[in-house]
């Protein structure tokens, strides 16, 4: 589990420093980490744990997914949709 946090933690991080200083391809790599923590998470991290903990679990990754998307949209179209490459 701490390396799928600390993936995604950084993969937060590089998002949220693309758009502060406006840098798509930050941005494009916090994703990429996101989505490597997302498969890591699927494959490895819940295959034996309980079922009611993994119904939980999925639903809590789909909300944080719904959040990290919702916020990519809403500060990609301030940005300007994109920036420097």
């Amino acid at each position: 589990w701490t390396l799928t946090l600390a993936w995604g933690a950084a993969g937060l991080a590089l998002v949220a420093l693309g758009f502060r200083v406006l840098r798509r391809s930050w941005r494009y790599a916090g994703l990429v980490l996101l989505f490597l923590a997302l498969v890591k998470i699927v494959t490895r991290d819940l295959g034996d744990v309980d079922t009611n903990v993994r119904i939980l679990s999925y639903l809590g990754l789909g909300l944080i997914l719904l959040a990290v998307s919702w916020g990519y949209a809403r500060f990609d179209a301030r940005a300007g949709g994109g920036g420097r490459p």
